[in-house]
């Protein structure tokens, strides 16, 4: 079984193809929300099947007085809720182009009580370090892969939802 995926991004193109090829392999459903100003990312995602819709925040009216941030999702989320389809996944992944999962997040759902609504998760995050400056560029023509290059990483800070339960009264 593999669960659905709000993606909300902004000019991502750098490492969007890299991040679809990974995540794909758990979400089967991908509904994005684009903030870019270009249809770079437009281009990568029509490559996957796995997206279900590719909007522009443009077309939300009432996003338009707020910053790009995760409210972003609630529009994104009430037309998954349309979606009949959507509604035969259990759980839906909150995903982010620079948050590659290094592991099935299915095998963290099996591990909670079944009446958990979300799962918080502290994450690790890599980064490329100054040390590794003459690393910074990759090209994908030539097969790099930014995730071979990340090396160096902080200690979480706060707990974020990363999975919540697919039901009626789901918001984000």
């Amino acid at each position: 079984m593999k669960q659905a995926g709000i993606l909300i991004m902004r000019d991502e193109a750098d490492v969007l193809e890299e991040y679809l090829d990974h995540i794909t392999q758990w979400f089967d459903y991908i509904w994005v929300l684009d903030g870019s100003d270009n249809d770079l990312n437009l281009a990568i995602t029509q490559k996957f099947p796995e997206i279900r819709q590719h909007r522009y925040d443009g077309e939300f009216l009432e996003l338009k007085e707020f910053k790009f941030c995760d409210g972003y999702r609630r529009p994104i989320l009430q037309l998954m809720k349309q979606d009949p389809e959507f509604w035969t996944k259990q759980w839906v992944g909150v995903l982010q182009p620079d948050e590659f999962w290094h592991s099935n997040p299915l095998d963290l759902i099996n591990l909670c009580p079944g009446h958990s609504s979300s799962i918080m998760v502290k994450l690790v995050h890599f980064f490329l370090h100054t040390s590794q400056r003459e690393n910074w560029r990759y090209d994908y023509s030539l097969g790099d892969r930014i995730e071979d290059k990340l090396k160096y990483y902080m200690w979480p800070g706060s707990a974020e939802m990363r999975l919540f339960r697919a039901t009626d009264q789901a918001e984000y």
